[in-house]
């Protein structure tokens, strides 16, 4: 063994190396196209409200898609392990596929969840959790595309774009997003509402710094009585430096 080869008044140098390399991020992916059929590892509010469908999918045959016919209103969230990603180590990106088959509103609304400390059971307005979200009228009825900050339950408006969703994206249109986040704390959302995906701008940036321990991505999804089973989500992609698992 190579440890028998070194001397043991050298060993603890081994160790001490070997544990500073273990800790040193890499870049590395989350990607989920959802056609595996399979929702394994994931984490629902309540069991069965989410499902991956071949029903109107988004990309290929399969999406996830709220599957939970409620007779009442509801906020339904989902989310996935999102462990080892160090934001403040380098360039976090964020990329998604989604259609919303109703016209936002504060009571039809949808937000994606780029990092919590909590699972799918806190991710949702008052909820007991820290993080970073994007979406459509999280708080609030603007209608504006925008990102919140949630520091121990209490969301706040980082970043309100002018890109508002009802004027200018239809229920049947499908949009892709991505979300960059800076070394330095700079966020940008990108938004491309093109047939092929090959039309991307940015509808705004802010800088903040602010960050919290990352260990869950998610979806949340408010509908009213009667507007449930209309939110697909498809191709979710996260790139960024994550620590090696050990």
């Amino acid at each position: 063994m190579i440890l028998d080869r070194i001397p043991v008044c050298h060993r603890w140098i081994f160790f001490n190396l070997l544990l500073f390399i273990m800790q040193i991020p890499v870049n590395s992916q989350v990607f989920l196209s959802f056609e595996d059929s399979l929702l394994t590892g994931w984490t629902q509010n309540k069991d069965f409200r989410w499902e991956i469908s071949g029903n109107f999918p988004l990309i290929d045959n399969f999406s996830l898609h709220h599957a939970y016919d409620n007779s009442s209103s509801g906020k339904d969230r989902i989310s996935y392990p999102l462990f080892n990603l160090k934001p403040d180590s380098g360039l976090v990106t964020w990329n998604f596929v989604v259609r919303h088959g109703y016209p936002p509103s504060s009571a039809n609304n949808w937000s994606f969840f780029l990092m919590s400390d909590k699972d799918a059971t806190e991710m949702y307005p008052g909820g007991d959790l820290n993080g970073l979200v994007m979406g459509v009228n999280y708080t609030g009825s603007s209608d504006l595309v925008s990102l919140w900050k949630i520091v121990e339950g209490d969301a706040s408006v980082l970043l309100e774009t002018g890109f508002n969703y009802e004027e200018n994206v239809s229920t049947s249109d499908i949009i892709n997003f991505e979300v960059t986040r800076t070394l330095s704390g700079l966020w940008e959302i990108k938004i491309d509402t093109s047939d092929n995906f090959n039309h991307q701008i940015s509808i705004g940036s802010v800088t903040d710094s602010w960050l919290m321990p990352c260990r869950h991505f998610g979806i949340y999804y408010e509908y009213s009585s009667s507007q449930d089973r209309k939110l697909w989500i498809d191709d979710i992609s996260i790139q960024g430096r994550f620590f090696k698992d050990t």
